[in-house]
């Protein structure tokens, strides 16, 4: 593999353009390619986009390069996620630029961080409850 092309799930990005509701041809004019190129991508013919392209699209779906090319583990633990929060400058939302430096700003968004964290164990607990339920009918 070439220095200046990373592997990427087409799969993924797919899914990610699907959600946010755009096309192929939005997100090549976007991001400055073709949708030909971004079919081949997203179908798993072209596994290696340039960095320039990753890039893009990264900044399109507010998200962190290392999501779409999946070479960094995600956090582990919450610990982890809040004390990458910490040495950021800058975190990417929907797209959106959310300086992080202003310590109200990070403590806010690790408020919410530790309450969806809270939220989705509950949910978690909630279903594996109702499975067993289900099970022992």
């Amino acid at each position: 593999m070439d220095k200046n092309e990373l592997r990427v799930s087409g799969e993924y990005l797919r899914d990610i353009r699907k959600k946010k509701g755009l096309t192929l041809d939005q997100v090549a004019d976007i991001v400055g390619t073709t949708a030909g190129y971004l079919s081949h991508i997203e179908r798993g013919t072209k596994r290696n986009p340039s960095y320039k392209i990753v890039l893009g699209l990264a900044k399109l779906y507010g998200l962190p390069v290392e999501d779409l090319i999946g070479e960094a583990a995600p956090p582990t633990n919450t610990v982890d996620l809040i004390e990458q929060l910490y040495k950021a400058d800058v975190v990417l939302y929907e797209g959106r630029e959310i300086d992080v430096r202003d310590e109200f700003v990070a403590a806010r968004i690790e408020t919410g961080i530790r309450m969806g964290i809270a939220w989705a164990l509950e949910l978690i607990e909630k279903r594996k409850n109702e499975d067993e339920r289900r099970r022992h009918r």
